[in-house]
């Protein structure tokens, strides 16, 4: 399987963004005026536009992963510490990671964070993300809280948006990580999972992807979202992520996260309880998303079959695009 990018069929997406109205929608709602919608003629205007991909990579020092929409994903795992959940020990690519996506927007980005900092990193990242000026500043920090329960160390997970200069927000993100917290910056290339990789991704409907030995399955919500005024694709985080890790001889954990719009939550919520799986976490990671989603983080253990089995049928209670 290939570590590098999703499935073949999807692998040669053009970049893509929005157009000069979405643009101005964006500053519209920061202004307080009525956010326009972009049309498809302005999106189409934008469809060669690309990422400055080389510069972005050196200002990391590592390759980011190309995504579908043309979306540049970095995404650095704390490996600086050993992470325990319900005294479980996973690797950071299981979930204690750091990701930055990059979205092509007519010679800007849309960019965001999910950045996984220990508790007394927090506040001193915050203060480094101020200091790089990033814009807007309402959308400095959508969300500081936890994914999990019972871990060890303590951490909680950052999420921001900004729109502009793609290497000017990279530099920002970069040093504030650099000067105020642990995190490397590496990223794992793939391994051997010892699970059934193919088939865990065909249950789940879903393309996949795989760091270090963790197995990762995206799946698409059906709707578009707009964030900020502009068209956000779904590879900008908003695709719901299951991550399997290999533990003991047949098991594996299950870190499960699931974009959920309000109505299904609470559905979902009864599907997992149902089936043994804990829920541990339910917010939103965006304040200007449009229509409004919330996120629903889960932990199981079992066998990997049937923990992809379980996660389907959650997924058949949401308004999600299956790919089997």
């Amino acid at each position: 399987m290939d570590g590098e990018s999703k499935n073949p069929n999807r692998r040669e997406a053009l970049l893509s963004g929005v157009g000069a109205m979405g643009l101005r929608a964006a500053a519209g709602l920061l202004t307080g005026a009525a956010a326009a919608t972009a049309s498809e003629s302005d999106r189409d205007r934008c469809k060669e536009e690309s990422l400055p991909v080389s510069q972005l990579h050196a200002v990391f020092g590592v390759d980011g992963k190309l995504q579908p929409g043309g979306v540049l994903l970095f995404d650095f795992g704390r490996t600086d510490f050993q992470a325990t959940i319900f005294d479980i020990s996973v690797d950071a690519d299981w979930g204690f990671d750091t990701e930055i996506t990059f979205q092509p927007l007519c010679g800007r980005a849309l960019v965001k964070w999910e950045m996984c900092l220990k508790d007394d990193e927090v506040n001193p990242v915050l203060h480094g993300l101020l200091a790089a000026n990033l814009r807007p500043i309402e959308t400095l920090a959508n969300a500081i809280h936890n994914h999990f329960l019972e871990i060890s160390p303590r951490v909680k997970f950052l999420h921001g948006t900004a729109i502009g200069d793609p290497v000017g927000i990279a530099r920002g993100l970069y040093t504030a990580l650099r000067q105020h917290s642990n995190q490397p910056f590496e990223s794992s290339p793939p391994q051997d999972t010892g699970l059934p990789n193919e088939q865990i991704t065909d249950i789940i409907g879903g393309t996949s992807m795989i760091s270090g030995k963790v197995l990762s399955v995206d799946v698409e919500r059906k709707e578009n979202f707009r964030e900020l005024g502009v068209h956000v694709e779904p590879a900008s985080q908003l695709e719901s992520k299951f991550n399997f890790q290999k533990i003991g001889t047949n098991n594996a954990a299950l870190d499960a996260e699931f974009v959920l719009r309000n109505f299904e939550v609470g559905r979902v919520v009864r599907k997992l309880l149902n089936s043994a799986v804990k829920t541990t976490a339910i917010h939103n990671h965006e304040l200007f998303i449009e229509p409004k989603l919330y996120y629903l983080h889960a932990f199981a253990t079992g066998a990997p079959l049937g923990l992809a089995r379980i996660v389907r049928a959650a997924l058949e209670l949401g308004n999600f695009k299956f790919e089997h």
